[in-house]
């Protein structure tokens, strides 16, 4: 196997590292619903050290409703890829949701039948992939809502999550917030923190992270926010980040 040159191993070290930073999602599970945030920031990363990084906009959630299911994306075209296989595999009756087991176990053999595939190709060969997916089951193929996190990866994994997690964007301090994260609570209730870590995840990686996409899983079924929807939890971000600076910087009682 021919080995890369220096320059080479330098550029994949690059990719890798902006592959870390892009992308925060958060999936929560709220005592009636699953709430699921996404930033909307796509990059084609540069190939080359004379090219660009080239950034867009784009939904990073992904809605199934055939299937009842939802995913969102953390990473670059190759998740979206693993997204497909999903999709795939839903459409032919592959995925086993008889037990929690058994639906772990399909999803990670989706996931590493789908890697060999890409890596098949000369350009992805041997390539080492870490991405993520968040998913949502809400339809009467599970016994109750659930929300998966699964690893994208040489070794791919697939586990239910019970609280909250978060995806993407590893270096990123605003996944401090997930501290705050209160279990039986209603979702609404919930939507103002999951927001906040997302859009203070901009403030903090302005190049990465950039935007909001929310949607959320009762048991009337999928709701897609839209900006109207939007603006009231951007407005209440800003004033408790406005809240929180003037606290921690205002001089203290002297009294």
């Amino acid at each position: 196997m021919q080995m890369a040159s220096k320059p080479e191993r330098r550029l994949f070290r690059e990719l890798e590292r902006k592959l870390r930073r892009m992308t925060l999602l958060v999936g929560m599970i709220g005592s009636d619903a699953i709430g699921l945030l996404a930033d909307q920031r796509r990059i084609r990363l540069a190939a080359n050290e004379s090219e660009f990084d080239d950034p867009m906009g784009g939904r990073k959630i992904i809605h199934l409703a055939r299937h009842k299911v939802a995913y969102a994306v953390a990473g670059d075209d190759l998740t979206d890829e693993v997204g497909y296989g999903v999709a795939d595999a839903l459409d032919g009756g592959a995925v086993n949701f008889g037990s929690a087991l058994e639906l772990e176990r399909s999803l990670q053999g989706i996931v590493e039948r789908r890697i060999a595939e890409i890596q098949k190709t000369a350009a992805r060969r041997g390539e080492q992939i870490e991405r993520t997916l968040l998913m949502v089951f809400y339809g009467e193929q599970v016994s109750e809502r659930q929300l998966w996190r699964v690893r994208v990866e040489a070794h791919p994994s697939a586990k239910r999550i019970d609280g909250m997690t978060i995806a993407g964007a590893g270096g990123n301090t605003a996944r401090f917030f997930e501290h705050y994260y209160t279990p039986n609570t209603p979702i609404h209730r919930l939507l103002l923190l999951a927001s906040h870590i997302v859009l203070m995840g901009h403030q903090i990686d302005t190049k990465m992270i950039d935007g909001l996409d929310i949607a959320t899983f009762d048991s009337e079924g999928f709701h897609w926010f839209n900006e109207d929807q939007k603006t009231p939890l951007r407005e209440r971000s800003a004033k408790l980040d406005s809240l929180v600076r003037r606290l921690l910087l205002e001089e203290p009682n002297k009294d």
